[in-house]
């Protein structure tokens, strides 16, 4: 009898050894299927984790949010958009960040020296990118840091570069048809900007002159072409190598191709900023003042 007791005591000992062996050794699948839902939840509810970077590419990324932003309602949000600003603190943004607030305070510095001087080749590529990103600010697949790596910037010309900054810097000047600009009496002299040829000079000269050609247009009409408003309106544009704007001389060069939108990826320089001023050009010169 203690031979049959000893024997079961023995089983049920080398039985309740085995069952902890195999249940230590089980995977545990629980956390992992845990883990896989919480992913999963996040990517379906469409959530996108704010990342915050002190990278370029990262700054550069923030630095175009708030351009896009506050570039139409930057005017009344001064205080708020110095705030942003303060975040971005990469030393080669320094410059960028400036002109960005600049432009969305729709500021008389605009027309300075400081951003008419051809910048650098560094600062037109982030003006170019911050252009990028924001055109694509409406697409299902946000512009990261990668896919800023990915465009192809030694590939765009030095013409199409300075063409997007120009044309950038401009954009907020002129806007309102009946205000009086506050450029009167500023000179912009084309020869001593750092440009390097006709062409570059060209770029300036047209994005300036056909911002403010729509301007005295838009005016005229408003003003049933009376001559003597439409020259006071030019007296309030700035002049050009000392000329009024109607009156200076353009640069001559060759007409180039530059990436104008993405609904309009490549687009003449010519066709695009001249027609608006010889039109408007046309109208002054006719005017018997």
């Amino acid at each position: 009898m203690k031979y049959v007791s000893s024997i079961i005591l023995i089983v049920a000992l080398l039985f309740s050894c085995k069952s902890d062996v195999e249940t230590n050794n089980q995977p545990t699948s629980t956390p992992e299927k845990s883990s896989t839902n919480t992913v999963k939840s996040t990517s379906q509810s469409g959530a996108r984790p704010i990342l915050k970077s002190d990278t370029y590419d990262g700054q550069l990324l923030a630095l175009s949010r708030i351009y896009l932003k506050y570039n139409t309602s930057g005017i009344n949000k001064s205080d708020e958009i110095r705030k942003e600003l303060e975040k971005v603190t990469h030393k080669d943004l320094e410059k960028t960040k400036n002109l960005i607030f600049d432009i969305t305070q729709r500021s008389n510095n605009l027309l300075s020296k400081t951003y008419l001087q051809k910048p650098s080749k560094k600062e037109l590529q982030a003006l170019y990118q911050i252009r990028f990103i924001n055109w694509n600010s409406m697409s299902l697949v946000p512009v990261t840091e990668a896919v800023l790596k990915k465009l192809d910037l030694e590939n765009v010309s030095e013409a199409d570069l300075l063409t997007a900054y120009y044309r950038m810097l401009v954009s907020p000047l002129g806007s309102n048809t009946m205000q009086q600009d506050p450029f009167r009496g500023v000179n912009i002299d084309l020869n001593k900007l750092g440009l390097s040829n006709e062409q570059e000079k060209g770029i300036l000269f047209y994005s300036i002159a056909a911002k403010f050609s729509t301007k005295y247009s838009r005016y005229a009409r408003s003003q049933k072409d009376n001559c003597t408003k439409t020259k006071e309106m030019s007296r309030s544009f700035p002049h050009i190598n000392g000329k009024n704007i109607f009156e200076a001389t353009p640069p001559k060069f060759k007409d180039f191709e530059f990436v104008m939108s993405n609904n309009f990826p490549t687009a003449s320089f010519s066709e695009i900023h001249i027609p608006s001023y010889e039109k408007a050009k046309k109208h002054y010169l006719d005017c018997k003042f």
